[in-house]
């Protein structure tokens, strides 16, 4: 979104230097601009919503779960990712997280919800969703452009290279020694279950399938096969 906003307002003097995660900074640069703030904000955490659109971004919490283990893994106390996915909370705190936002959405002004499994099958009309739920002024051409900036080759390229878009803050390489803690890690669908033995993925599985509202559509992966 950044890429294009920044393609968009390319006549503004300055706007080449915007942190493109920052999305906020757009907005102070241009008035005209709803405030957009990226944030990991539980329901409530701040107060109201009922003068604020939400846009909830959503991965599988099993994949999300093996993700956080790889990029943290030093500072989460499990030596294995096994013991994390089962003993550890952070599978139910993702699960509170979905559900709390779900029972209260029409809390807020206006509420999308936007899936990373949906974002990767079907990008443009997934990012149109968006620029139409937030009325930006952006052409289908920019949206394209930002699609190939921020396509997982390239922001893997970024990561690896060290790129000023990504040397610091939510992109910063945990560790360049070890590409298995890069953000841009390997972005599969459903890529648990090749990671955790067959007792953690009925255990993360079941944790999914009984307690994770069915409108997110996770629970349907709980009856794929392994590959």
């Amino acid at each position: 979104m950044g890429r294009a906003l920044q393609l968009h307002y390319a006549h503004i003097g300055g706007i080449d230097t915007v942190d493109l995660h920052d999305l906020f900074s757009f907005s102070e640069r241009i008035p005209t601009l709803p405030a957009i703030k990226p944030i990991h904000e539980k329901y409530g955490q701040f107060g109201r919503y009922d003068q604020q659109k939400v846009i909830v971004l959503v991965r599988d919490p099993r994949d999300a779960l093996v993700s956080r283990y790889h990029q943290h893994k030093d500072k989460l106390g499990f030596d294995n990712l096994d013991r994390y996915a089962c003993e550890s909370s952070d599978l139910d705190a993702y699960i509170q997280f979905y559900n709390d936002w779900q029972t209260h959405q029409a809390e807020a002004s206006g509420f999308l919800m936007v899936r990373y499994e949906d974002m990767k099958a079907s990008t443009l009309q997934t990012v149109q969703r968006v620029v139409d739920f937030l009325a930006l002024p952006l052409t289908s051409d920019e949206l394209e452009q930002a699609i190939a900036y921020a396509s997982f080759k390239n922001m893997r390229k970024m990561e690896v290279t060290g790129s000023d878009q990504v040397r610091a803050g939510v992109m910063a390489t945990r560790d360049v020694r070890n590409p298995e803690s890069f953000k841009v890690r390997k972005g599969a669908i459903g890529g648990y279950r090749a990671e955790l033995s067959d007792e953690s993925v009925a255990f993360v599985d079941q944790a999914v399938l009984t307690r994770l509202n069915p409108i997110y559509g996770y629970a349907l992966a709980s009856n794929e096969q392994r590959p």
